[in-house]
């Protein structure tokens, strides 16, 4: 080689080797991440400012010939050690060095760095120190933290989810993975379900059928049977969602276990089936409406009697459900009782049909109140009443009947007796007469003979006679006698008329006016052959009692019902203290804002074996033939149902026995 050869090339070398140290110093410069040099000792022999400022926030100068033992207020010694013994690794195992370490920077924050180094050698090839390149990862760092603490939660979500998850490879129709729901919901264990195909696991379609493989959208909620190896049949409800895992088509099945739902779904079915057809098998209305005032149940009863399907009705405002009675009226009562918070009744409604008849309900309103105790829900149950009501009134006038025959031989007694001496007196008064009559033609002679001038003595002598024969004295006094008796006699049988006629009356449907006293007494005069022979009966009635709303000729059949009972238990058995005849001391007075009446007798008194039975209808504990069971029956159904009072019996066996009947004065309801 020539000297001019040798030279190009020793330039060439010196260019190289100055231009490598020039270009190695811009790029330790140049570059945005820490970068430092370190002798064997280490030592700083070199960085660039992004270390100088952001690790040790000293100027370069300040930190060259030092090493990370001489900061200890920025790195303490355990931290300084660690990097002096991994620089001793790798001069130990030169090559590539990698690790992280956290590190608190000049502002005092403690920041993630990763660290790259490798040795440094010289020309001959040994190593005189290690060159490092630091990066900051904090961000990268927490954002790994985060997907690590989101992806732990997901696996815990997935890991104790009731609902069983399946990861189906698309193209395989394998299943890939699922989690311990899933295991649950197929009986099989994790590595049993992994790698079998879908068909016959989760989906019971013949083979090339899959309903969902090549959907690409979410397929929401479906129900469907899940029928596992061992033939365990179960339901599921399921979602299957498409999913792209590592660039391949994978669908995910959500299946939630719903077997014991089911089967308390159907069970709930199957009560709610039977609790209507229970409100349909009710021979009563029942009909439901809600707080908003929308009708809820409506059954064939309800049907039947106000002609509207329930089709037609559930789910719609009950006022505007077209029945046609009076709404005014419903509705109040409907307000009283949410307001009361109790049931209220109302014995006798009217309705038009639907073939514009009219009709009468009995009807009951019951509030439903939940646990917050402000729901304006309530149940109307009622029963169509029209027939009840016209069997009740045939019964009752039955009943009057059976009492006019009972007393028919004794009013005619007790108008007999006073038409007798009325008789004997007009028959009296008859002959009276026909001697007044026949003394006065003497006297008209008399004085037209006088008047005449033929009168003579043989005329006054006649007269005279006549007179004697005629007995003056005794007709005049006889005669006032008669007449008052006559006229008693009339007035005690226009009583007995008057109160035959008030007790026979039919009556009106609509409650009247009444005086109470007049309706006792009036029932005491008809009754009177029934009770004159065997007892002593005494009135002590309220002269101030005020008018009564009620229906009279019912409440007259209940007086009589109650007189004749209290007579024919004197009649059966004699009285406590052995007197010929016994006593029957009837009573009105106003308690409060009722009127009450006590009818009592001081006969042989209700055995207690009886006592809760009496108004029970058809019982009775008089002889075959001798009574009915109707007339306390019908007492009480007339003062409770329609009149909304109260009845009931005080009695002690052998102390007599007292009924006390108490009605409000102005009809209300109590």
């Amino acid at each position: 080689m020539s000297q001019e050869n040798k030279k190009t090339e020793f330039t060439s070398g010196q260019f190289q080797a100055e231009d490598k140290s020039y270009f190695l110093d811009s790029f330790i410069h140049a570059t945005l991440n820490p970068v430092f040099f370190k002798n064997t000792s280490g030592q700083y022999l070199d960085c660039n400012e992004k270390f100088a400022k952001q690790i040790l926030g000293l100027p370069k100068e300040k930190i060259l010939g030092r090493s990370l033992f001489d900061f200890p207020e920025l790195f303490p010694k355990h931290i300084a050690e660690f990097h002096f013994e991994k620089d001793q690794e790798l001069f130990k195992k030169p090559g590539i060095q990698f690790f992280q370490s956290v590190l608190r920077c000049t502002n005092g924050q403690k920041r993630n760095f990763s660290f790259q180094k490798s040795t440094v050698h010289d020309s001959k090839n040994e190593i005189i120190g290690v060159v490092g390149i630091m990066r900051d990862i904090t961000t990268q760092k927490k954002a790994a933290e985060k997907l690590k603490e989101s992806q732990k939660k997901v696996e815990t979500i997935i890991t104790n989810s009731p609902v069983g998850i399946f990861v189906i490879d698309g193209e395989k129709q394998i299943i890939v993975d699922t989690n311990p729901a899933g295991e649950a919901l197929l009986g099989l264990k994790r590595s049993q379900i992994l790698s079998k195909r879908c068909r016959g696991f989760l989906c019971q379609e013949p083979e090339g059928r899959c309903p969902v493989l090549n959907l690409k959208e979410t397929v929401k909620c479906f129900e469907r049977e899940i029928r596992n190896p061992k033939g365990q049949r179960t339901r599921a409800l399921t979602s299957i969602v498409p999913m792209e895992v590592g660039g391949k088509e994978h669908l995910v099945h959500f299946c939630l276990d719903i077997q014991d739902q089911k089967i308390v779904h159907d069970q709930l079915i199957a009560e709610q089936r039977e609790k209507i057809n229970l409100f349909n098998a009710l021979p009563s209305i029942v009909v439901g409406v809600s707080s908003s005032g929308i009708v809820m149940h409506w059954n064939l009863m309800a049907e039947k009697v106000f002609s509207i399907p329930a089709k037609d009705i559930i789910g719609k405002a009950f006022h505007e459900s077209g029945i046609n009675w009076e709404w005014s009226k419903i509705s109040d009562e409907i307000s009283r009782s949410i307001s009361l918070k109790r049931e209220v009744t109302l014995d006798r409604t009217s309705f038009q049909s639907a073939d514009g008849s009219k009709r009468t309900l009995e009807l009951t309103i019951t509030p439903l109140y939940a646990q917050e105790g402000n729901s304006k829900a309530f149940v109307i149950i009622g029963s169509e009443i029209t027939d009840k009501e016209m069997l009740k009134s045939q019964l009752l006038h039955s009943e009057k009947l059976a009492s006019v025959g009972q007393l028919a031989a004794g009013i005619a007694h007790e108008i007999n007796t006073p038409i007798q001496y009325v008789g004997d007196n007009v028959r009296f008064l008859e002959n009276a007469f026909e001697t007044f009559v026949d003394l006065l033609k003497k006297y008209r002679r008399i004085f037209s003979e006088v008047l005449a001038g033929k009168f003579d003595n043989e005329i006054l002598e006649e007269i005279k006679s006549a007179e004697e024969m005629a007995d003056l004295d005794y007709l005049t006094e006889e005669i006032s006698d008669a007449i008052p008796q006559t006229l008693a006699g009339l007035d005690r049988v226009g009583r007995i008329v008057r109160s035959m006629k008030d007790f026979s009356h039919p009556g009106t449907k609509e409650k009247t006016i009444v005086d109470v006293n007049r309706l006792v007494e009036s029932t005491v005069t008809l009754s009177r052959n029934e009770w004159k022979y065997v007892a002593h009966l005494e009135t002590n009635l309220d002269q101030n009692l005020p008018p009564l709303l009620c229906l009279p000729a019912e409440l007259n059949q209940v007086f009589l019902n109650l007189i004749l009972n209290a007579a024919q238990a004197l009649k059966e058995k004699p009285t406590p203290n052995g007197d010929i005849k016994g006593k029957i001391l009837i009573t009105t007075c106003q308690e409060g804002d009722s009127v009450e009446i006590r009818i009592s007798d001081n006969g042989p008194g209700i055995p207690a074996q009886f006592r809760n039975r009496i108004f029970d209808p058809f019982f009775t504990t008089k002889g075959v033939g001798q009574g009915t069971g109707q007339g306390l029956a019908i007492a009480r159904s007339v003062v409770v149902d329609k009149h909304q009072g109260s009845l009931h019996c005080e009695s002690a066996e052998g102390h007599g026995c007292t009924f006390v009947i108490r009605l409000p004065i102005e009809g209300k309801e109590r």
